[in-house]
Order: structure tokens, then C-alpha cells, then sequence
């Protein structure tokens, strides 16, 4: 079975997605923190993350900095309401799969 990771401080759309996704059949596991998604992340396997860039604590591009750091290797898209050009690129740089 598929398994995917949803990191975001909003509740809503974690349950919205992961409504979603486990009626297609996929295991969902969820966080609302960078620290958090670093920690199941290197804990766990997943065939993708997604992750939240505007977070409390650490952002989602800094969550994936340290997520490729620890070579952590799933897929990740980044997610935001709040994206910028400059935004979109770094997360390119760092490995994002999709913004």
C-alpha cells in the first residue's frame, strides 16, 4: 500500500486530504510542524510528502533543506497559499518534486 505523509497547521485540509487519499486506497499519516515531518520522515518510509511551506517553527523549506541533509529521499510537493517566484525556485533547488 501506498503511504503518504501531509504536513500542514491546517486542520481542515488534513482532514480534507486525508479523506481524499485513504478512500483511494492510500495510508495517510499526518503532521502540522516541520519538526515533526523531519522526525517521521526519517523514522518512517513514505511514497510522498506533502508539505506546507508557511508553518509555524520551522517553514517547509526548511523542513526539506534538513530532510535532503539526512538524505531522505521521498518525493516531496510543496504546498502554499503564500507562493512567490523566489519561493517556487528554492524549493526546486532543494529537491522539491512539484510547488
Amino acid at each position: 500500500m501506498d503511504k503518504i505523509l501531509i504536513v500542514d497547521d491546517d486542520e481542515g485540509l488534513v482532514h480534507f486530504l486525508s479523506r481524499f487519499f485513504a478512500r483511494q486506497g492510500l495510508e495517510v499519516r499526518s503532521c502540522n510542524n516541520g519538526a515533526s515531518a523531519l522526525e517521521m520522515a526519517a523514522s518512517d518510509s513514505f511514497d510522498l510528502i506533502l508539505l506546507d511551506y508557511k508553518m509555524p517553527g520551522r517553514n517547509g523549506l526548511e523542513a526539506l533543506r534538513e530532510m535532503r541533509r539526512l538524505q531522505v529521499k521521498t518525493p516531496v510537493i510543496v504546498m502554499t497559499a503564500y507562493g512567490t517566484m523566489d519561493t517556487a525556485i528554492e524549493a526546486m533547488k532543494l529537491g522539491a518534486y512539484d510547488y
